[in-house]
């Protein structure tokens, strides 16, 4: 009896090492679409919150069926699950690759005893480098930002995923870290996409906006990401490197998540026509 115990005990151990250790940060790339020319890029941020619908049910199908249906190119997602219990032991972002032909990168920002949750990118277009930086923070849950380069065909670009602290303190220290990266990398196309878990009047928003633009914000649109039973509000951003420009923004209703997508259709500025400097 005992024997027994000690063997199932070992499978237990192994098996939750395998779902640790296989949870890493990791890229597949499956796909080789590339834009034209003259095409706008679609990029998307959405929290899909492990994909639990309203009654906590599993809906990754619904989430896919809305990601093709918004047309995106480029999509930054948080609160996704790898391996976890509650989400059937699902890899989301495999899963939501293979309905939507993306590739994907994921990484954890937290690692449980069985399986992860994190942030993924998804793209119709290569992903050619990764890099993931954890933010600062003292929460139990710790926060990151997931870095993509990607490769349109057209040009290469630098894609940032992030989901910030519900902390102000800690928001604050996590857009300082973000905006060194940003401010450090010169790469002239690049995008910050994710949960900031902030309206777009907190002050700290501020030092992001003196480098990346904030087409919503500058342009005084009322887009709501995040809802209660009493008021509705943006807590979900997309902002771009002055080598974009903004052509349409708009968001759509949810029953998969307690956030709504934010989409932009941008169009990419020629170099030659850039000013000097990648930054306002």
């Amino acid at each position: 009896m005992k024997i027994r115990l000690l063997i199932h005990l070992i499978i237990v151990i192994l098996l939750a090492f395998l779902f640790y250790t296989s949870s890493s940060g990791f890229t597949k790339n499956r796909h080789a679409f590339y834009v034209s020319a003259d095409e706008n890029i679609r990029v998307m941020t959405y929290n899909i919150r492990g994909a639990r619908g309203e009654q906590g049910r599993i809906e990754l199908d619904r989430i896919a069926g809305e990601i093709l249906h918004s047309g995106a190119d480029i999509v930054a997602l948080q609160e996704v699950d790898f391996h976890l219990p509650r989400s059937n032991f699902t890899n989301q972002p495999s899963y939501l690759a293979g309905r939507l032909l993306m590739n994907y990168t994921y990484h954890p920002n937290i690692h449980f005893i069985i399986g992860s949750y994190g942030l993924a990118i998804l793209s119709r277009f290569p992903i050619v480098g990764t890099e993931y930086f954890r933010l600062p923070g003292n929460s139990w849950e710790s926060r990151g930002l997931l870095k993509a380069t990607i490769n349109t065909g057209e040009q290469m670009i630098e894609v940032y995923s992030t989901h910030l602290s519900l902390k102000k303190e800690e928001r604050i220290e996590q857009m300082a870290f973000i905006r060194e990266r940003i401010k450090s990398n010169h790469h002239p196309y690049l995008i910050v996409l994710g949960d900031f878990n902030a309206f777009p009047s907190h002050e700290h928003l501020n030092s992001l906006r003196e480098l990346l633009i904030d087409p919503v914000f500058e342009n005084n649109l009322n887009l709501y990401t995040y809802h209660t039973l009493s008021h509705s509000y943006q807590i979900d951003y997309i902002l771009y490197s002055p080598a974009f420009s903004l052509q349409e923004a708009g968001t759509f209703s949810s029953s998969s998540s307690d956030h709504d997508p934010l989409i932009y259709s941008i169009e990419v500025i020629e170099p030659q026509t850039l000013q000097a400097g990648t930054h306002k």
